[in-house]
Protein backbone atom coordinates (compact mmCIF):
# COMPACT_ATOMS: atom_id res chain seq x y z
CA UNK A 1 0.00 0.00 0.00
CA UNK A 2 1.27 3.48 -0.81
CA UNK A 3 1.41 5.93 2.09
CA UNK A 4 1.62 9.73 1.74
CA UNK A 5 4.96 11.39 2.51
CA UNK A 6 4.84 13.83 5.42
CA UNK A 7 7.07 16.82 6.12
CA UNK A 8 9.39 16.85 9.17
CA UNK A 9 6.87 18.68 11.40
CA UNK A 10 4.21 16.06 10.79
CA UNK A 11 6.76 13.24 11.17
CA UNK A 12 7.66 14.58 14.62
CA UNK A 13 4.01 14.62 15.68
CA UNK A 14 3.49 11.09 14.37
CA UNK A 15 6.47 9.66 16.24
CA UNK A 16 6.86 11.81 19.36
CA UNK A 17 3.48 13.44 19.81
CA UNK A 18 2.45 17.08 20.01
CA UNK A 19 4.00 19.84 22.12
CA UNK A 20 1.96 20.47 25.30
CA UNK A 21 1.36 24.13 24.44
CA UNK A 22 0.09 23.23 20.99
CA UNK A 23 -2.24 20.59 22.45
CA UNK A 24 -3.67 23.13 24.90
CA UNK A 25 -4.17 25.81 22.24
CA UNK A 26 -5.75 23.49 19.68
CA UNK A 27 -8.02 21.88 22.28
CA UNK A 28 -9.21 25.26 23.56
CA UNK A 29 -9.97 26.38 19.99
CA UNK A 30 -11.83 23.12 19.30
CA UNK A 31 -13.91 23.51 22.47
CA UNK A 32 -14.72 27.09 21.50
CA UNK A 33 -15.79 25.98 18.01
CA UNK A 34 -17.99 23.07 19.18
CA UNK A 35 -19.57 25.36 21.81
CA UNK A 36 -21.10 27.39 18.95
CA UNK A 37 -23.23 24.33 18.09
CA UNK A 38 -23.47 22.62 21.50
CA UNK A 39 -23.46 25.35 24.19
CA UNK A 40 -23.09 22.87 27.07
CA UNK A 41 -19.74 21.79 25.60
CA UNK A 42 -18.27 25.02 27.02
CA UNK A 43 -17.48 23.16 30.26
CA UNK A 44 -15.28 20.61 28.41
CA UNK A 45 -11.67 20.34 29.54
CA UNK A 46 -8.50 18.81 28.19
CA UNK A 47 -8.68 15.11 29.04
CA UNK A 48 -6.27 12.23 28.67
CA UNK A 49 -3.36 11.93 26.30
CA UNK A 50 -4.08 12.75 22.66
CA UNK A 51 -4.05 10.14 19.95
CA UNK A 52 -1.13 10.43 17.59
CA UNK A 53 0.50 8.18 15.04
CA UNK A 54 -0.39 7.26 11.53
CA UNK A 55 -2.78 4.46 12.48
CA UNK A 56 -4.20 5.55 15.84
CA UNK A 57 -3.75 1.97 17.02
CA UNK A 58 -1.22 0.38 19.38
CA UNK A 59 1.44 -1.82 17.84
CA UNK A 60 1.73 -2.85 14.22
CA UNK A 61 -1.38 -5.00 13.76
CA UNK A 62 -3.26 -3.52 10.77
CA UNK A 63 -6.32 -5.68 11.51
CA UNK A 64 -7.06 -3.32 14.43
CA UNK A 65 -7.74 -0.42 12.04
CA UNK A 66 -11.30 0.85 11.80
CA UNK A 67 -11.05 1.59 8.10
CA UNK A 68 -8.74 1.13 5.17
CA UNK A 69 -7.62 3.89 2.81
CA UNK A 70 -5.98 3.48 -0.58
CA UNK A 71 -4.42 5.98 -2.96
CA UNK A 72 -4.92 4.45 -6.43
CA UNK A 73 -3.51 7.49 -8.23
CA UNK A 74 -1.71 10.74 -7.42
CA UNK A 75 -4.71 12.98 -6.66
CA UNK A 76 -7.28 10.45 -5.47
CA UNK A 77 -7.91 8.66 -2.17
CA UNK A 78 -10.46 5.95 -1.50
CA UNK A 79 -11.69 4.45 1.76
Amino acid sequence: MVQPEFNEGIQQKLHRGWEKGEIKTRTEKAIEFVTEFVPTFKSATIGGPQLYGAHKIPGNNPSLRVGEVSFPCKFYARS
